[in-house]
């Protein structure tokens, strides 16, 4: 599969305007729906079925352009005319001339380096209007594109096109086309279909930009040769017009059915990879991995055909840098059971102003089911992200950790339809420092009283939410689905403000850290210190401060009472309330292993493969292993405690017993509690019976840290895991209001 970015720069017919396209198989009469009839009949025999269609080859291909300074030839304007005349009648089409180019991009960043770097080939397109310049006028017109790569050959391709204004900013507009790839057997073209991803600024509005990626699935019966093998990167695009940016993300995608409750149909996530195509022609290898640049989800009506409204959410590098979590919306059409085996999706982006997004679209193009005859089975996905402008963004807030970067008020429920009573809340976005010396993004929830000010700020360190971004607590408790809402609700009626981290990879980064406890401290302690920041909370640098966890957050509270005096000295916790803790993950691996729970193993070594990427830790799973994590990666708690059961043990996962992965021993002792005594006071309760977490590493750590010389009050708690919780955070609290007191 591949991508591809054309990018056309109007010098003589005014302001420039920008086409994107995505071509790929489509032989089936449902995916003419809502394209011109004369799409149809041109298309000819693109209607016949799979059995009857000649043995080909498919390929994907990505490229940019810029409008050349050759006039439209007489054969491309009598091409045009030939296909659009049932629509153009009298009015002259709009053309446009362009050079193809490959582009090169960073290994790291895959933000483009060179827009332009190598002429791969030349294009034409022509338009029956609106002008795209006319960015007030929306509606659907028709579009006739010639391609000619060295490495693709000559195609030809024919639609509708959409033009819709972006309101927040005039004179922006996004353009997209649906063209389907004409058969041409003098050329061995056999058919196609193409999708557009374009963002307009025809009337240069400073601050905004222009820009696009075309992408193109051709099946041919036979291909040129070409002996070029140059390789590059096209992930992530940014091009720089007018003085701003527009990001596009191009990338292969590994969809995946999914169980998500909040879909009342069908729900899929698309993993999305960076690929690697040739510089000199612009294609891309049949088979290849790629690095992880996102994910996309979707939720369609159960038993789609035809055309059917989606939504879902769209995960990539935002146009500020940082990773962004966006809503999409729009139309996927599919073939009826006896056509095509292509989906078409455009989805449209719904800004996010605190995130730097204006606006946006997505498409998607790729195999519709696993029996699909498109090379490579994976649907390619192209995002296009239109940047606030520059007047319009916030200043930049100093990079250290801690720092506030944006908060919007968070409609909180303690049940699903039913708002949180007596607070208020905010949906925050902080920088924290992972493991390696880097500022991330992380997001979270502040939290305040309405009766009276706050006479305290607590860290809520919470429990196992899951790995996936709908999983976080934030998201959580605008659905009504948080389980630790109880908890929260009692310190807030203890007129606490409360600071909840989702932890980082729950809603930022790829993946969640689970477990990798320092991670987890220092996102607790930077979610106090941004809650700090957030005027409209009035917490004073006066306030007192504690924290307080359990499972999954007692060992996340637990290093926050070692790392607390050296990490942020200016929050000066008063106390620390630590319970049901992840205190020796080696022996909890063992522990777990063949139980109940044993898919948190799986848990585990996804957060380890996510903190450490360089360790290459994911080397050592097997393939049931990788999709064992594949599918964990997208699941709450609840539902993988409900759909693996039968995961009983870690070694089905790896090629070798996991305490045996080369560093991984070593990785997991070192996020181990005990290294550092705590220098405030520490409760710390376990349940001699808990059945997910040993008694004994609680035990020794109490033993450890008080030996060092820390103020440890260790009590045991009656209950398994879950019940113990219960009892453990009513006596937390109690404990923490004695060393909050004025």
């Amino acid at each position: 599969m591949n991508t591809v970015g054309i990018e056309l720069h109007r010098r003589r017919r005014g302001p420039l305007a920008v086409l994107t396209l995505v071509v790929g198989v489509a032989l089936g009469p449902a995916l003419t729906t809502g394209v011109p009839s004369y799409a149809a009949s041109a298309a000819g025999t693109t209607t016949s079925s799979p059995a009857a269609a000649p043995r080909a080859e498919g390929r994907w291909v990505s490229f940019r352009t810029t409008e050349s300074d050759r006039e439209p030839t007489a054969a491309h304007t009598a091409a045009c005319r030939e296909h659009l005349g049932p629509v153009l009648g009298q009015a002259v089409p709009i053309q446009l001339e362009a050079d193809l180019f490959s582009f090169t991009t960073g290994r790291r960043d895959a933000v483009v380096r060179d827009e332009t770097a190598r002429r791969v080939g030349r294009g034409y397109l022509c338009t029956s209007g609106p002008d795209p310049a006319d960015t007030a006028d929306p509606g659907t017109n028709a579009g006739y594109a010639v391609v000619r790569l060295p490495g693709v050959g000559r195609v030809e391709a024919l639609g509708g096109c959409e033009l819709i204004p972006e309101p927040s900013q005039p004179g922006t507009a996004f353009f997209n086309c649906r063209l389907r790839l004409l058969p041409d057997p003098a050329h061995g073209v056999v058919g196609g279909f193409v999708t557009s991803n374009s963002v307009l600024n025809p009337a240069q509005v400073p601050g905004n930009a222009t820009g696009s990626i075309w992408t193109a699935y051709v099946e041919r019966t036979a291909w040129p040769t070409s002996r070029h093998r140059s390789p590059h990167v096209p992930g992530l695009v940014a091009g720089d017009v007018s003085g701003a940016r527009v990001t596009f993300a191009s990338t292969r995608g590994h969809p995946r059915p999914v169980t998500d409750a909040s879909c009342t149909g069908t729900a899929e996530r698309v993993r999305l990879t960076r690929v690697q195509s040739r510089l000199r022609t612009s294609l891309f290898p049949v088979r290849q991995r790629g690095h992880r640049a996102g994910v996309l989800r979707l939720c369609a009506p159960a038993g789609s055909i035809g055309t059917f409204e989606t939504t879902g959410t769209v995960r990539v590098t935002g146009p500020l840098g940082d990773p962004v979590t966006l809503p999409v919306s729009g139309t996927c059409r599919t073939p009826s059971p006896h056509g095509s085996d292509v989906r078409a999706c455009t989805l449209e982006v719904t800004p996010d102003p605190t995130a730097g997004v204006q606006g946006g679209f997505v498409t998607t193009i790729g195999p519709d089911r696993p029996a699909s005859r498109v090379t490579g089975h994976r649907p390619v996905v192209t995002v296009a992200l239109l940047p606030v402008a520059a007047g319009q963004q916030r200043a930049r807030a100093p990079r250290r950790p801690g720092t506030l970067l944006s908060a919007h008020r968070l409609a909180a429920q303690s049940a699903p339809g039913v708002p949180l009573a007596g607070a208020r809340a905010w949906r925050v976005r902080y920088l924290s420092r992972d493991l390696h010396g880097a500022l991330v993004p992380v997001t979270g929830t502040v939290l305040v009283p309405d009766a009276a000010p706050a006479t305290a700020l607590v860290g809520f360190a919470a429990g196992t939410q899951g790995l996936a971004d709908r999983c976080a607590v934030s998201h959580q408790l605008a659905a009504g689905t948080e389980y630790e809402i109880a908890n929260i609700g009692a310190l807030l009626a203890r007129g606490y403000a409360v600071a909840v981290s989702d932890y980082p990879g729950l809603g930022t980064r790829p993946e969640h850290t689970y477990v990798v406890g320092e991670a987890l401290g220092r996102s607790v302690l930077d979610s106090m210190r941004a809650a700090r920041q957030l005027r409209r909370a009035h917490l004073g640098t006066d306030l007192p401060t504690a924290v307080t966890g359990y499972s999954e957050g007692g060992g996340a509270a637990g290093w926050v009472a070692q790392i607390a005096p050296a990490y942020a000295p200016d929050l000066a916790l008063r106390a620390v309330a630590v319970g049901g803790v992840v205190a020796d993950l080696p022996a909890t691996f063992h522990y777990v292993d063949g139980g109940p729970v044993s898919f948190l193993t799986a848990y585990t070594l996804s957060g380890f493969i996510a903190e450490y990427p360089h360790r290459h830790l994911g080397r050592s799973l097997t393939p049931r292993g990788h999709r064992v994590l594949d599918d964990l990666r997208d699941t709450c708690i609840d539902e993988a405690a409900a759909h693996y059961p039968p995961l009983t043990r870690a070694r089905e996962l790896t090629r070798v017993p996991v305490l045996q992965i080369s560093g991984l021993r070593h990785l997991l002792r070192h996020q181990s509690l005990g290294r550092t005594a705590p220098t405030m006071p520490v409760l710390l309760q376990h349940s001699p019976t808990d059945e997910v977490l040993p008694y004994a590493a609680a035990t020794a750590l109490a033993t450890t840290w008080t030996d060092a010389g820390a103020d440890v009050d260790f009590r045991p708690v009656a209950g398994d895991h879950v019940t113990a919780g219960f009892a453990a955070d009513q006596v937390a609290y109690a404990w923490l209001a004695e060393h909050l007191a004025p």
